[in-house]
């Protein structure tokens, strides 16, 4: 069985920051809560952890979904999740590409979000961030943490 921190000094640090977004992050929002029930059916296991919380692995694929009182916050090898202050929400993907999910509740105004990398000496560089239809995106690179924030 792994753990989020489950490496040595050998472990290479994207290693460390893959653990760290991937399933750090999620297992935060979900660490007070009791499982409430389990299934598994055709290849796809779930275990549920109250109301719309819940965690899908589709053996399948490999595929998996996080969703957190109905907001997705973990898709298959990418995150989206509120930090621990609740003042900024983080994003990453470990191979890159079009980041995608629902906007949090009341990020109306594109112009209020910012988004910003996350380096080992802190905030990098600004980049482009957008609102469409409710849902914001990103185009990350790979294994690149993100710093996302909103204004008003």
């Amino acid at each position: 069985m792994s753990s989020v921190v489950d490496f040595t000094h050998t472990t290479p640090q994207a290693g460390i920051t893959d653990r760290a977004y991937l399933l750090g992050v999620p297992w935060i929002l979900m660490r007070s809560r009791e499982m409430t029930g389990y299934r598994a059916e055709a290849g796809v296991r779930r275990s549920e952890f109250g109301p719309n919380t819940y965690v899908e692995v589709d053996d399948n694929g490999p595929r998996y979904r996080v969703v957190v009182d109905g907001r997705p916050v973990a898709i298959d090898f990418t995150s989206f999740a509120p930090n621990r202050r609740g003042d900024a929400w983080l994003a990453y993907s470990r191979s890159g590409g079009l980041l995608d999910y629902p906007a949090p509740k009341g990020w109306t105004d594109a112009a209020k979000v910012k988004a910003v990398t996350l380096t080992q000496e802190g905030p990098g560089a600004e980049v482009p961030v957008s609102l469409e239809g409710g849902r914001l995106r990103l185009q990350a690179a790979p294994a690149t943490p993100y710093r996302v924030s909103y204004s008003g």
